[in-house]
């Protein structure tokens, strides 16, 4: 008879598991993360304003197919640029007054803000080096 072996797995290995599959479900389930802030039309100037970092917004939308591939982009632009820039998405549909302020015409576009001021506008899928460069990291 073959003997079965079991890993026992320490609490602290579970736990660490436990938070890995979380994360991971996160991003593919296009909910962002802790590091990605998720703007709207109500709390769009109170998040730019309370921040002296630069802000990377991605506007989107459901119904664009480039779009859901964007996410764990941020989510990780999001992560390793923290300390230098506040990157956030704003979905179109949901928030009309602040896509129609910025001029939006069409998803994804990136938008990058310092001082408040708009200082670049990008229309079309970035990839996380193409982003970078943009943030001058």
């Amino acid at each position: 008879m073959r003997k079965i072996l079991s890993k026992q797995f320490s609490l602290r290995t579970l736990l660490l598991l436990s938070i890995a599959s979380g994360a991971l479900l996160g991003i593919y389930l296009n909910q962002p993360s802790a590091d990605l802030v998720e703007f709207t039309d109500q709390n769009f100037d109170e998040r730019i304003e309370s921040d002296k970092r630069q802000v990377l917004v991605l506007f989107r939308a459901d119904w664009c197919a480039p779009c859901q591939d964007l996410p764990p982009v941020l989510e990780e632009l999001a992560y390793d640029c923290r300390w230098k820039t506040k990157v956030g998405i704003l979905d179109i549909d949901k928030n009309p007054k602040t896509t129609a302020r910025f001029g939006v015409q069409a998803v994804p576009t990136f938008v990058l803000l310092r001082d408040g001021k708009l200082i670049l506008e990008v229309a079309g899928t970035q990839t996380k080096e193409e982003l970078a460069k943009l943030l001058d990291l």
